[in-house]
């Protein structure tokens, strides 16, 4: 979903609630599935002028009602209702202010109704704006782990869009799937992840590290974060940031904040931080006030309640928490408990009193009492009854009739009937003398297990539910199972080739169920046979092809990279054996026909032969490389070469790979897996094969627009250069103060054109990955290697935006557009994160580009840009013959100016956030 069609589809939703008669401000209910289609939903209430809530959809029909009638909604939407072509001609002409309410979300409250909490748009901008002052950098892409319903996720939505970034979301049933997680933050190369810390400890303790590698930042927040966690992050992800925060609901979904220092100790202590800027925090007897910009305006529709939580301090607003703090020596806060009946499970914050009294509503039950156990898989919801006399209610008649009304985040794991419940002298409950509950296990004479999946299944539930024996009919909730503990659980079964989703745990509860759904397309889900036969060309190898170079086989990608330890030449050669076998792409082989080039990837291929030197010269080293590079052969299928040099103080390792067979993308997991076979360990499950991705491509019909677009170009330039022939000027600048890079960087180019060459218009070639997910639903890209690059015209115009979404990301183009202009752009995105290294292997290099000398070069001008240790670096690569030098520099300074700025006008003066007031900081983000 790209910006364009989320701003056209939330006016179209805007336009539909002003024609409906819904006035101004008032709420507007939206069903909240975890789906794309549900965000123009919510901006399209905003857009109206309206307020959204949240409803998930998995809430009992007797909550939903209840959320719809506290808050006076009269329109409840579905996005699944919404056309998701539908677009309005114009933005809807509504009137809002700061003071206008922007949402309620719903929470769970002590009278045994859930209780809405509203927020202001002067709440969310100001919790939004803040975080680029606090973490220093923007999302570039967040993955959104939690319900659209819940405030937590107002912190991926609101700060990625703001910054221009990109939301991921799991697929629907894999929300808990911590592989799913690994493989999404690996493919779309996620730099921000916001977890509760329970479900961050079993990603860490299940998958492997190298996919979390592009995580920049860490977030866990929502429940205690564990001492342990903060030491098993930086054992897994050294470089990466760890941050906690906190704040209920009613300060705006954060308050407090604190990073983790690479040197935590496990005695250390765990703060929930210092207050936000334009914050401030009281503590009280040991209870925390929080006060400031932040705070909401209260419950929606309890003025009662909104007074008793709510207070004015001295010109600020306050919110009670009911949490008790220490402060610490460094003037943060360490979370010590709660002062009533306020718990917080899994991340959800939950009132005890609303389960009791939800339960006392059944007319059998005499007594309730609701609290949390600690139990070896986490801290678990219990409820204790009593019935009055003559009555019968078993735990299991209980636990049903709390689930019609409650989430399943909020029904108790264990139930337990007690003849009369302990009291204190007083008469109240004695919640200290209440019994430890008991988890069923299977009895002796349970039902035999009958196959070798009911077998597989029982003992993987039986280890991870720390249960001495598990029969095919027991209830994987009975047995103290959860949300949390399912994910473990999926993980462990598809270890043993039985492919499930966490959700299936809910809908097929006992062994004999699941046993029925994992059939066998799923328990092989991702195991894809190694692909052997003829492959379609792909759009670049065409292209490659038809320039007929002078020495086809000297055209490569290589890289440099730093060895943690002495390499041992033999092992080399046997991943690398291991690294081929497992990739298609490195097996195949190329030979001209009568019918042109024909791509063959064959059962095995010649091996690459290492060698190995010790303490060569550097001139020495270089000659190596190049006679590396030079040995390849496509029609033979070598394809790879690699050299190591042994160093006085390291080893460095040298690889080097045909651009028929590899593309910038497709290193990071080649050296993922390099490693792995380096170090004897399994390699990932392959993705799809380079072949299903040629065969999809030659299933596409044509695009019109490329047709269109064609018979506008100018005819490019037959000049044929060596390429050897070219000049480079480069220069860098901070890319911490850029937002949305390359849009930014494709304005400042044409600016700098403009001032250059004197001339408004920029029609250029731009590269893009190439791996689209619209090419076949069945295609999963994340691991293969290859070219898959995508080249396609695009016109920049001096001072306006450049449209940067073609369709299929330009797959497809250059079938159909033959005169591709001889200026090209590439930008190569973070190159030190896609390519972040391992344990084994560190790069030393960016991806280097290895052409033979009597090869002609493919371009006149290509401004080639990548963001490494915090720069965008940019380099102009040009023949001199047909741009002066004095102009490429006069545009690549221009080029900085503007980058910096975002326009033809001068930065704006940096300022501090936490010296502004509201309406300051009102008047700054409009």
């Amino acid at each position: 979903l790209t910006y364009r069609h989320l701003i056209e589809r939330a006016d179209a939703v805007a336009h539909r609630i002003i024609e409906g008669g819904i006035e101004p401000g008032s709420f507007v209910g939206v069903i909240a599935p975890r789906s794309l289609d549900t965000i123009p939903a919510i901006v399209g209430v905003l857009r109206a002028g309206c307020a959204y809530v949240p409803i998930d959809p998995d809430y009992p029909a007797e909550r939903i009602d209840t959320i719809v009638d506290d808050s006076g909604i009269e329109l409840v939407l579905d996005p699944a209702d919404i056309d998701p072509a539908s677009s309005a001609p114009s933005p809807p002409a509504v009137d809002r202010s700061m003071s206008d309410r922007a949402y309620a979300v719903f929470t769970s409250g002590s009278t045994g109704r859930p209780k809405g909490v509203e927020v202001r748009h002067a709440n969310i901008v100001y919790s939004t704006a803040i975080r680029s002052h606090v973490y220093g950098e923007d999302p570039d892409s967040f993955l959104l782990l939690s319900s659209l319903a819940f405030d937590s996720s107002m912190v991926g939505l609101w700060w990625t869009l703001m910054a221009g970034g990109t939301v991921v979301l799991p697929d629907s049933g894999y929300e808990t799937d911590v592989d799913h997680m690994a493989e999404l933050v690996d493919r779309h190369r996620i730099t921000h992840l916001l977890a509760i810390p329970s479900l961050y400890a079993v990603l860490l303790s299940v998958v492997d590290p190298a996919k979390l590698r592009p995580l920049s930042t860490v977030i866990v927040a929502g429940e205690a974060c564990p001492p342990n966690l903060v030491i098993s992050h930086f054992a897994a992800l050294a470089g990466t940031e760890l941050h906690n925060e906190y704040g209920p609901t009613e300060t705006t979904v954060w308050s407090h904040h604190h990073r983790f220092d690479p040197g935590f100790a496990l005695d250390d202590p765990v703060p929930i931080g210092a207050p936000l800027p334009g914050s401030v925090s009281r503590v009280v007897d040991g209870e925390l006030l929080i006060g400031g910009p932040g705070v909401t305006a209260g419950y929606v529709g309890q003025p009662d309640l909104t007074a008793e939580r709510f207070a004015d301090i001295d010109g600020a607003r306050f919110y009670r928490t009911g949490d008790l703090v220490r402060i610490l020596p460094t003037h943060e806060l360490e979370f010590r408990g709660r002062s009533d009946q306020q718990v917080k499970v899994r991340g959800v914050r939950i009132e005890l009193g609303e389960i009791e009294n939800l339960a006392l509503t059944e007319e059998a039950m005499l007594a309730a009492a609701a609290d949390t156990v600690d139990t070896p898989q986490g801290r678990r919801l219990a409820l204790w009854y009593s019935v009055r006399a003559g009555a019968q209610l078993t735990p299991a008649e209980v636990k049903a009739q709390l689930a019609q009304s409650l989430p399943p985040t909020m029904v108790p794991t264990f139930v337990m009937e007690l003849a009369e419940m302990p009291l204190t002298p007083n008469g109240k409950i004695d919640r200290v003398a209440l019994p430890e509950p008991e988890v069923s296990t299977a009895p002796v004479e349970a039902t035999p297990l009958v196959t070798e999946t009911q077998r597989l299944i029982a003992g993987v539930w039986a280890e991870v539910l720390g249960v001495p024996s598990v029969g095919p009919d027991d209830n994987y909730f009975d047995l103290g199972g959860d949300s949390i503990l399912s994910i473990r659980i999926v993980s462990a079964l598809r270890r043993h080739g039985i492919g499930v989703k966490p959700r299936d745990l809910f809908e097929h509860p006992t062994v004999v169920e699941l046993e029925a759904i994992a059939g066998v397309e799923q328990s092989t889900a991702g195991r894809r046979p190694k692909f052997v036969g003829p492959a379609p060309l792909l759009p670049m190898q065409r292209w490659f092809f038809d320039q007929d170079f002078a020495d086809p086989n000297h055209w490569n990608q290589s890289m440099w990279f730093k060895s943690s330890e002495r390499l041992d030449v033999h092992t080399v050669e046997r991943a690398l054996a291991t690294l081929i076998d497992h990739h298609d792409a490195l097996r195949a082989s190329f030979l001209r026909s009568e019918l042109g080039w024909i791509q063959t990837i064959s059962e095995t291929v010649p091996l690459p032969r290492v060698q190995e030197f010790t303490g060569l010269a550097e001139y020495a080293v270089d000659a190596v490389a190049t006679s590396v590079e030079s040995a390849l052969n496509i029609g033979e299928g070598r394809l790879v070469g690699a050299a190591i040099f042994h160093d006085d103080d390291s080893d460095r390792l040298f690889l080097t790979i045909h651009h028929l067979a590899v593309d910038g993308v497709s290193w990071g997991p080649l050296i993922d897996d390099l490693t792995a076979a380096y170090r004897g360990r399994e390699l990932a499950p392959r993705s799809s094969s380079v072949a299903e991705f040629g065969r999809a491509l030659s299933r596409l019909d044509p695009d019109p627009s490329w047709l269109a677009l064609e018979a506008e170009l100018p005819e490019p330039s037959t000049d044929r250069h060596p390429e050897t022939a070219g000049t480079r000027f480069s220069i860098s600048v901070d890319a911490g103060r850029i937002e949305t890079i390359f849009d930014r960087m494709l304005v400042a180019i044409g600016r700098a054109h403009r001032d250059a060459f004197g001339d408004d218009r920029l029609t250029a070639t731009l590269e893009g990955h190439g791996r689209s997910d619209e090419i076949g639903s069945d295609l999963d890209l994340s691991r293969t290697i290859g070219w898959f690059t995508a080249m396609y015209p695009i016109d920049v115009v001096a001072g306006e935006p450049v449209d940067t979404d073609p369709p299929l990301g330009g797959v497809g183009a250059m079938d159909q557009v033959s005169k591709l202009p001889r200026l090209v752009i590439n930008y190569l995105g973070q190159t030190d994160r896609a390519i972040a290294g391992t344990d084994l292997f560190t790069p030393v290099t960016d991806v280097l580009a290895g052409y033979g000398p009597s090869n002609h070069r493919t371009h006149d001008l290509g401004i080639m840009a990548h963001v490494a240790g915090g720069r965008l670096h940019i380099t102009w690569d040009y023949v001199a013959e047909r741009h002066a030098p004095e102009l490429i520099e006069q545009a690549a300074r221009a080029f900085v100016g503007y980058i910096d700025t975002g326009s033809d006008q001068p930065a704006m003066d940096l300022v501090e956030l936490s010296d502004l007031d509201l309406e300051t900081l009102n008047e700054l983000f409009g």
